[in-house]
């Protein structure tokens, strides 16, 4: 045979059908469980952050509220500490366990208020919160009295 009789008798070359996506292969299935199992755990932990947060963001708005009366005069120093105080034990009850701080007074108070930030151990502010609720008349309170509240509340919670 001619070789030109040959070469007429070839074909051309057979590809294979495409491949399919559909059934996937089983590490597609692995790599969408994995992502789904990270979305939800990330939910969760945004989730969780929001409602650890919730009473901060609270116990903050707290504080601007009691320095907005205390600056518009509305509340006095005395009455002031008092709101302070409350607060700052409502805040330790909230986030602390409630036998190691429901029954601190005095220094123990105060030393439990420092272990959080060291400020109230330095006065006015130790005073203030020691005594400031109690006493029987107070000319006013310092700015940082406010701010070192704030800061105790960003540090323990």
């Amino acid at each position: 045979m001619p070789a030109e009789e040959v070469l007429n008798q070839l074909h051309d070359i057979q590809l294979p059908p495409p491949m399919s996506w559909w059934p996937l292969p089983y590490g597609w299935y692995l790599l969408l469980l994995l992502i789904v199992i990270v979305v939800m755990m990330g939910l969760w932990w945004v989730k969780r952050r929001q409602r650890l947060s919730a009473g901060k963001r609270y116990a903050v708005e707290q504080l601007i509220m009691i320095q907005h009366a205390y600056a518009e005069r509305r509340r006095s120093p005395i009455e002031t500490c008092q709101d302070i105080s409350i607060l700052l034990r409502r805040v330790a009850l909230a986030y602390g366990e409630r036998t190691d701080v429901a029954n601190l007074t005095g220094d123990d108070w105060i030393a439990f208020l420092a272990n959080a930030h060291a400020g109230w151990r330095q006065e006015p502010h130790r005073s203030l919160v020691q005594y400031g609720p109690y006493a029987k008349s107070l000319e006013s309170l310092p700015e940082s009295f406010f701010t070192q509240t704030k800061n105790w509340i960003d540090a323990y919670v």
